[in-house]
């Protein structure tokens, strides 16, 4: 049986635990029904039989409102409770505007969604159609798992073949604008047609580490299938650093290297570095002096003349005027003959009669304590080793 209270009366409770009670009733009125207590109000349905329910509605398509109300202080001011079945709120608002809004306007009031469901969806956002929007302004935004076995996993996916994205993004400041962070276990990033990491406006070092402790722990950059290149493109200095010991492994029986020199057309006077080994120097000014630096293990250069100098030799020199960098030890091969230099710290392309010609060449090596030559000179007297101090 459903009972309907749809009455135009004022019904009053004079004191406090005053009863009233009500058997089947059916009344209409285009009045107003008021019930009021002093105290304790209860309006109980003891149903005994299946669709025996409790209906408390507006009807009529006007913009009228059911409002439940409450200015209860306490924690739990207004409580909408089943003890046994479920709960459905649902809206039918097809308008703009016409929302479910469920808000809480205190500056520190929270809202907060628990369940004790044990269930993989005991907490369910489902929307069908549209999209979900989630923000937080000021504070902290936190979604967590609390994994306690194997599978249970947090998942974050675009699923649909179409033109769409999964959008990670930060406008954040500090360094750590992004963090992805595993404090266990390893991470997979697996993409089908292609992937790209960017800084385009770097500030500080980007950085690509592995601590690894065994000899299997390796970081492998590769390309895989029959076509691809590996193309490593910089800027500035490139470094490849290993520690004492370590072996550089490039190619193997079947692939090569090949690479490309950094050169350097010298147009008079140059100090070199540490920093420029490996460089070749292709000299053709006349009287231009190219000093070295002092001995560093593995630092190494090569000095091509580039053309005929008729005045003014050009030198190779130490980088002190004075017994301390006769450290010049080896030969260069000058017209099909051996020139020998020991405890040198000048070498000499010579111009005029007997020039120095466009392809001539020295190569020097250090150990970290010398400089060791080896070259090739056309002409009979165009190059000369000597200690100039």
């Amino acid at each position: 049986m459903v009972s309907i209270l749809a009455l135009s009366m004022l019904v009053a409770a004079p004191a406090a635990f005053a009863a009233l009670t009500f058997g089947a009733l059916t009344q209409t009125s285009d009045g107003a029904f008021t019930l009021t207590a002093v105290d304790d109000a209860l309006l109980t349905l003891t149903s005994d039989a299946a669709a025996e329910d409790f209906t408390v509605s507006v009807t009529g398509a006007t913009d009228s409102s059911l409002i439940m109300a409450s200015s209860g202080t306490g924690a739990d001011a207004m409580q909408i409770t089943t003890t046994a079945g479920g709960l459905d709120i649902s809206v039918t608002g097809t308008a703009a505007g016409e929302d479910l809004d469920i808000s809480a306007v205190g500056a520190t009031t929270e809202m907060r969604l628990a369940s004790a469901s044990t269930e993989n969806d005991a907490i369910r956002i489902n929307a069908s159609a549209g999209g979900i929007d989630i923000d937080a302004t000021t504070g902290t935004l936190t979604i967590t798992n609390l994994s306690t076995g194997a599978a249970d996993d947090l998942t974050v996916e675009l699923t649909g073949a179409t033109d769409s994205s999964l959008v990670l993004a930060s406008a954040g400041t500090g360094t750590d604008a992004l963090d992805v962070n595993v404090t266990a276990g390893g991470a997979t990033i697996d993409v089908v047609t292609a992937l790209s990491i960017d800084v385009t406006a770097a500030t500080s070092a980007s950085n690509i580490s592995v601590a690894a402790n065994a000899d299997a722990e390796d970081l492998t950059i590769s390309t895989t299938g029959s076509e691809g290149d590996l193309i490593l493109v910089t800027a500035d200095d490139f470094s490849l650093t290993g520690a004492a010991g370590s072996i550089l492994s490039i190619g193997n029986s079947t692939v090569g290297l090949i690479y490309y020199e950094e050169t350097e057309a010298t147009a008079g006077d140059n100090t070199l570095t540490a920093a420029e080994s490996g460089k070749t120097l292709y000299m053709g000014t006349a009287g231009e002096d190219q000093t070295l630096p002092a001995p560093a293990d593995g630092v190494w250069y090569k000095f091509v003349v580039s053309a005929n100098v008729a005045t003014t030799n050009m030198l190779i020199q130490g980088p002190a005027a004075d017994a301390t960098d006769d450290v010049i030890y080896g030969s260069v091969t000058v017209a099909g003959v051996v020139t020998l230099c020991s405890a040198e710290d000048t070498l000499t392309f010579v111009a005029e009669t007997n020039e120095a010609i466009p392809g001539d060449w020295v190569e020097l090596r250090s150990d970290g304590t010398n400089w060791y030559i080896s070259g090739q000179v056309s002409t009979a007297s165009a190059f000369t080793c000597t200690d100039a101090d």
